[in-house]
């Protein structure tokens, strides 16, 4: 029994030295860390930024200074675990602590999980279950959805826990789930599948489950609730949401197949699980072995009712929904029975894909555990592939792989410490002391101002309203109306014109030389800014902050009345006022 512990703190102290390596190199450099742009900075980080600096969080549906007074509801809600890091911490620690929280939920949440199905069995397993959790627990997913995928290994112990007791503190702990998830992102699905599950165990039981059904009312309801401003603000405001209007371009039933067979192969940029390199390999030579041995012995019943089967079945049917979500047939029935869900991205059924994978992962690896008698050859096997997926997980150029892209920067900064990346730290992507300075410097007054050659998110941290931004959850009205602010480059430029009219997510004053990406150098020193100006100033437009010289300037009407600099940034700030 002393053995089984010793195992157990030994796999637990691989999480450990994870925590502690990870909190030391954040004291080490601060703000000096790099984390990626694309979907964390240039969005979710800054959302929460804005309903700190706006004091917003518990408001209504008071307007915030980004895309022209957004409604606060297009934000993430109060009601959420994540939001609440940032309502306590300033931003970059709730980010920071939001990482390797998700992390240790992830690991707490497998353990529980493995304790719900092995019971008494568990601690044989437990190095296993503990290392797999750990994988999970840090993929390249988005990172400020992260919790989410981190919180599911949790709320499927409590699903089966309900199921199988009907305990009262899990119909307590399903009344929490809305804290965790929310609905656009993982509750809709949630709810779904459980009402799968109930249907699938009356009909194969030819007993109602009313426990599972009484688990998804129970989630509905807290996602309701907890994600009330989403629900008023895409159904009772009466607002058209500019998401209603996406214009996916059909895709035939053969093009949604290989969309499908791509997705179960590669997965999907927001939730990468990495299942190519080595858990799907593994899984699908497990698969093949297992099933072929029952079509052998005629053992029909079990190949059906083997969970590593069903947990296969689900990672495909996770693939085909997100295969079809752009299909013709499903996008315009949906347009006409309802109306509302048109633009919900139902593809999101794949970000389900990472824990089923990792869960089969495990499965596969406790039944090898189980299979084989050589004690030194099992082990061997076992951890070699434990290992082996977390080393490839921290070394894949993936994605949101911000353990990667920080991991590489280390190493390099030891080996060639006169190397510079190309890419931005969160304190230089942000370079609140050059903004600080700047508007002291041109007395800035909360007038709205656009980005050039930058994202918008830049100056919203920093406390300048924007008329341009990021979002999903805006009114088709100001798209329109942002339009004909960037109308004569759309014009010019087909790529930005689908981009923008079929999408739109994002609002920017685009460029075809001066672009935002999150660089430390630019493509040019100097670009035009293609965009009616007087659009700009009826729409109440002052500032125009560009990391570019802007060469039609006086062109369009506007005077050059600061150009600033920080030690801390690469950026050079051109300031312009009409």
């Amino acid at each position: 029994m002393n053995d089984k512990k010793k195992t157990i703190y030994w796999a637990l102290g691989i999480v450990a030295i994870y925590v502690a390596a990870y909190l030391f190199y954040i004291l080490l450099n601060g703000e000096d860390i790099y984390v990626i742009a694309h979907d964390t900075l240039d969005s979710g980080v800054v959302w929460y930024k804005i309903l700190q600096n706006n004091r917003a969080f518990f408001a209504f549906d008071e307007p915030l200074p980004i895309l022209k007074d957004l409604s606060r509801c297009a934000l993430p809600s109060e009601w959420k675990l994540y939001s609440w890091l940032y309502i306590l911490f300033p931003t970059f620690y709730a980010f920071v602590l939001g990482d390797l929280l998700r992390c240790v939920l992830a690991v707490m949440g497998s353990i529980y999980l493995a304790k719900t199905l092995l019971k008494s069995s568990f601690d044989r397993f437990a190095n296993i279950v503990i290392l797999c959790g750990f994988a999970y627990g840090i993929l390249p997913v988005v990172p400020t959805f992260a919790l989410e995928f981190a919180a599911l290994p949790l709320f499927m112990a409590v699903f089966i826990r309900l199921y199988q007791t009907g305990g009262k503190q899990y119909y307590f702990a399903v009344c929490s789930i809305g804290l965790f998830f929310s609905i656009a992102y993982f509750g809709f699905f949630i709810c779904g599948y459980l009402l799968l599950s109930f249907l699938l165990i009356w009909v194969v039981k030819k007993k109602p489950a009313w426990r599972l059904l009484g688990a998804t009312i129970l989630s509905a309801v807290s996602f309701l609730i907890t994600d009330y401003r989403l629900v008023y603000y895409a159904f009772f405001s009466g607002e058209e949401l500019q998401r209603s209007q996406f214009n996916s371009a059909g895709i035939s039933i053969a093009e949604a197949l290989r969309t499908a067979g791509n997705a179960f192969l590669n997965g999907q940029a927001h939730s990468e699980a990495l299942q190519k390199y080595l858990v799907l390999p593994v899984c699908m030579a497990f698969f093949l072995v297992i099933n072929i041995s029952y079509f052998r012995r005629k053992e029909w019943k079990k190949m059906w009712f083997d969970p590593f089967n069903w947990l296969m079945g689900w990672v495909v049917f996770n693939a085909l929904v997100y295969g079809f979500d752009t299909s013709s047939l499903l996008r315009k029935t949906i347009a006409i029975i309802f109306p509302k869900l048109n633009g919900f991205s139902f593809a999101r059924t794949l970000w389900f894909s990472p824990f089923v994978f990792y869960f089969a992962f495990c499965m596969v690896l406790c039944r090898i555990c189980m299979a084989c008698n050589a004690k030194l050859w099992r082990n061997i096997i076992i951890y070699s592939l434990c290992f082996a997926c977390i080393g490839i997980i921290c070394i894949i150029p993936k994605g949101y792989n911000n353990l990667r892209l920080n991991l590489s920067a280390f190493v390099k900064g030891i080996i060639m410490p006169e190397n510079v990346r190309e890419e931005l730290t969160y304190q230089e992507f942000y370079a609140e002391r050059l903004f600080s300075t700047a508007k002291e410097e041109i007395d800035y007054d909360g007038e709205y101002s656009i980005a050039f050659g930058m994202h918008p998110a830049v100056l919203q941290y920093n406390g300048i309203a924007t008329l341009d931004g990021y979002s999903t959850s805006y009114s088709q009205e100001y798209k329109e109306e942002f339009r004909k602010l960037i109308a004569p480059f759309l014009a010019i430029d087909a790529g930005y014109r689908s981009y923008y009219d079929d999408w739109g997510g994002r609002a920017y004053v685009f460029s075809s030389t001066a672009a935002f990406d999150a660089t430390r150098n630019m493509r040019c020193e100097e670009a035009a800014l293609v965009m009616d100006s007087e659009v700009f100033r009826q729409v109440g437009g002052k500032y125009v902050f560009s990391r570019v010289r802007v060469s039609n300037a006086e062109e369009l009407g506007f005077d050059l009345i600061g150009i600033f600099t920080h030690k801390e940034t690469p950026y050079e700030i051109y300031v312009y006022s009409n």
